[in-house]
């Protein structure tokens, strides 16, 4: 097999793995009726050199309003990173000078911390990317080509499994080469991970939605609560947990 990159330069193979992530181009070849989905939130994120509150330095924590929702969480010793998910039209744009205003206005109701955190942050430190995540694949290979990552199943942000699913990806598929030498193991590997990787993905989805629900705030905040801590333990367990 050939493979030509985009500078013009080529190489030849018996077996690709593609990591080039959700706009992979190895997928598009693929499987060209692939999409990516977009969610309808927009998240703005910013990096600040705000010092949190010795109470908030070990942890990192979301706070969810009106179809709105913040997150903090302490980066380096004297960075705070800060994220902001609100409801948007794909590719809305907005002017530069205007980002803070806007920000500052739509979280006036937060606690003070909050506000705090966007006024402290240099504008060009704050960046906006539409979320999406990838409509499921049936099938991440095809013949000696395989796709991993996001490349395979991009998910979107809200459980922070993105760069983990993609590292117990490159897991999974390390071991089972070397265990089964010049051997296409592409469909195993998919059998071993599909299972835990759709979990993430369809959970992770359906989070960001519950999370703006622009009805029903006060039942959903009500079953949030009620979930004992032993069932809470125990998703937690099997989502960080390798599976054999």
């Amino acid at each position: 097999m050939e493979i030509t990159f985009n500078d013009a330069s080529k190489t030849t193979t018996n077996f690709l793995i593609a990591a080039d992530g959700i706009n992979s181009k190895v997928r598009q070849q693929l499987f060209p009726e692939s999409r990516k989905r977009y969610s309808g939130q927009t998240c703005w994120r910013g990096i600040t050199n705000m010092v949190l509150e010795d109470d908030l330095l070990h942890q990192g924590f979301e706070l969810w309003g009106n179809t709105i929702r913040f997150g903090i969480s302490k980066v380096s010793k004297d960075k705070t990173y800060w994220f902001a998910v609100v409801l948007a039209k794909e590719n809305e744009q907005v002017e530069v000078r205007l980002v803070k205003e806007k920000l500052l206005k739509m979280f006036s109701e937060f606690d003070p911390l909050i506000t705090d955190l966007i006024a402290a942050t240099d504008i060009h430190q704050i960046i906006k990317s539409d979320i999406h995540d990838l409509k499921p694949l049936k099938k991440w290979h095809i013949n000696n080509i395989c796709l991993i990552g996001d490349a395979g199943h991009a998910t979107t942000p809200n459980m922070g499994q993105g760069g983990a699913q993609a590292i117990e990806d490159a897991y999974y598929l390390s071991n089972l080469i070397a265990e089964n030498k010049d051997k296409n193991i592409f469909e195993l590997f998919q059998q071993k991970r599909q299972k835990k990787v759709s979990l993430v993905v369809n959970q992770s989805w359906m989070t960001g939605k519950m999370a703006h629900w622009k009805y029903g705030q006060g039942f959903r905040n009500f079953i949030l609560k009620s979930v004992p801590k032993a069932i809470i333990n125990k998703k937690m367990i099997a989502l960080y947990q390798l599976q054999k």
